[in-house]
């Protein structure tokens, strides 16, 4: 294993005496020579380890990639046209297919439904007009009345032919009442330096207002006198025991306010004595008065004429 040129003993073998030397480089290639293993390209120098492209399915030629699903123009639905494949059956066989339009109508077509109308294009769901019972063809309205032998069915006695309904000049209520209040309105102007043209001045005015009747009177009879002055008997003017009593038990209601409320002796009843003598009207008379003001009268009631 001596070398003559470096003086060395090489204890290996000579690298061009061993498997796999390369004399074009000098070195030894330990593996099998890319030429020798299978898959290489003699074009690159290069070994392709997966099977060439244009050996697996799917390889496409033209643009050198390889395609692992199918090729779309050999899946079913494929659309030569748009180059797409459609995963749905195509609208033209679909049902409800429209040609016209290309678009699918998943419900009935309107002209195949019950109450199409041709002239307006829309669906009535509803019965036609001159199809229902009443339907006058003449005015386009419904008649709800009943025919004469209609109304021979049914039981005469049982319908209320008398109209109680109020006349159209006659109000459904009497129109409110109103009392005209007057009440004095006095006051004094006084001046501080008095003199012979200036002096203390007393004004005497009237106020006057309207007040709305809380019981409308419209209810009382208002058609004169009953009878004759000559025919009236005294005992139909002149108080009866009843109304005295009725009188004395009012009476002695008051009484009881005015006895608890300044003899310091009755003041412990005065949480059981009767406020208010119970009537009628008394939820209506308990309300609010309406007062409408009326303004002022520059009269003095001391004056005449």
């Amino acid at each position: 294993g001596y070398k003559q040129p470096t003086g060395n003993v090489q204890h290996t073998a000579s690298p061009d005496l061993q498997p796999g030397y390369n004399q074009a480089t000098g070195n030894v290639q330990h593996t099998v020579s890319p030429d020798l293993q299978p898959g290489y390209n003699q074009a690159t120098g290069n070994v392709q380890h997966t099977a060439s492209p244009d050996l697996q399915p799917g390889y496409n030629q033209a643009t050198g990639n390889v395609q692992h699903t199918v090729s779309p123009d050999l899946q079913p639905g494929y659309n030569q046209a748009t180059g797409n494949v459609q995963h749905t059956v195509s609208p033209d066989l679909q049902p409800g297919y429209n040609q016209a339009t290309g678009n699918v109508q998943h419900t009935a077509s309107p002209d195949l439904q019950p109450g199409y109308n041709q002239a307006t294009g829309n669906v009535q769901h509803t019965a036609s007009p001159d199809l229902q019972p009443g339907y006058n063809q003449d005015t386009g309205n419904f008649q709800c009345d009943i025919t004469d032998e209609e109304l021979a069915q049914f039981d005469m006695e049982r319908l209320q032919t008398t109209d109680t309904s109020p006349q159209l000049n006659s109000p459904p209520h009497p129109p409110p009442s109103y009392s005209i209040i007057f009440d004095n309105l006095n006051f004094q102007v006084k001046t501080r330096h008095q003199t012979v043209n200036q002096q203390n001045t007393t004004y005497n005015w009237v106020n006057h207002l309207a007040v709305r009747d809380r019981v409308n009177p419209h209810h009382l009879p208002d058609q004169g006198s009953t009878k004759p002055l000559p025919d009236i008997n005294l005992d139909e003017v002149l108080p009866t025991y009843e109304t005295q009593m009725h009188y004395r038990s009012e009476v002695i209601a008051l009484s009881t306010l005015v006895v608890t409320k300044y003899c310091k002796a009755f003041h412990i009843f005065k949480d059981v004595v009767v406020r208010h003598i119970p009537h009628m009207y008394s939820k209506v008379m308990a309300e609010k008065s309406e007062e409408v003001p009326l303004g002022l009268l520059f009269k003095d009631e001391n004056v005449t004429g």
